[in-house]
């Protein structure tokens, strides 16, 4: 995970600073996974933004309970406003989103770069879904 430029590993050094600062200013989705979880793997390319792996950083995983893997959390304002546990569709993960993306956009701004993201995705353009973000 750690491989692209785009994303953010957080760690138990960084996560304070990555997850729960970032989350005053924004909504910030966090992945917890494994590399061995078989199940992580086919929301990687859709989480792959923030992420935390268990094996880790197992304080991180401790302190927020995470007992099954994949855990998708995301966090505004320091605190967790949503999650889910393992496998969800993508427009499970992107009714989550807009949800929470709209309450600091106009929903039609918030459709429109929730777009943006789902094609730079399907054309594997990690740095364009990231700029969408």
């Amino acid at each position: 995970m750690a491989d692209a430029a785009w994303k953010i590993v957080a760690t138990e050094q960084n996560f304070a600073e990555v997850v729960v600062g970032a989350s005053a200013q924004q909504p910030v989705l966090v992945d917890f996974w494994a590399p061995w979880c078989g199940p992580c793997r086919p929301l990687m390319p859709l989480l792959e933004r923030i992420a935390v792996n268990t094996d880790e950083a197992q304080a991180i995983a401790g302190k927020f309970g995470i007992r099954s893997i994949p855990t998708v959390m995301l966090f505004h304002h320091g605190q967790v406003v949503e999650q889910f546990v393992g496998v969800q569709p993508e427009a499970t993960i992107r009714a989550m989103l807009d949800r929470h993306l709209g309450a600091a956009a106009e929903p039609d701004a918030t459709h429109a770069r929730l777009e943006q993201v789902a094609t730079a995705l399907e054309r594997r353009d990690a740095a364009a879904a990231a700029e969408a973000i």
